[in-house]
């Protein structure tokens, strides 16, 4: 049996993928990441489970042509919860590295692509922006 691997879907994408209903909790508003973290099972047509517990790190960075160029001071984290949901509040638009924290994944769980750790994302004015680890 291998390991399972972690599935990624932004909160808009959410319902329509995995039959999870919108209402899981209050939106978030203002300048943000978030995701939500899907473990796919490695049995072939086992159901998708929540991730909670992971923990996301954003830093501030300078972006060029979706690539980091350098990272600076860390503006947040936060941990996601029982359904695999998490929000990180950015102090403005603008770019950042959005990390995932490997270490914090749940026992035999791992990225499915693991050069994808860290994440190029540009926050949008005024609402949360959708990070995808895949």
């Amino acid at each position: 049996m291998g390991a399972a691997t972690l599935l990624v879907i932004g909160l808009t994408f959410l319902g329509s993928l995995v039959g999870v209903s919108s209402a899981v909790g209050a939106a978030p508003e203002g300048e943000g990441v978030q995701t939500t973290l899907r473990v796919t099972p490695s049995e072939q047509g086992a159901e998708k489970t929540p991730a909670a517990g992971v923990e996301i790190i954003v830093r501030e960075a300078e972006i060029v042509n979706r690539e980091i160029l350098s990272t600076g001071d860390e503006v947040g984290r936060a941990t996601s919860d029982e359904t695999g949901f998490v929000f990180v509040p950015v102090p403005q638009a603008g770019g950042y590295a959005v990390e995932l924290n490997v270490d914090t994944l749940p026992d035999g769980v791992e990225l499915v692509r693991a050069d994808k750790q860290v994440l190029p994302v540009t926050a949008r004015q005024g609402q949360p922006t959708n990070v995808i680890f895949n």
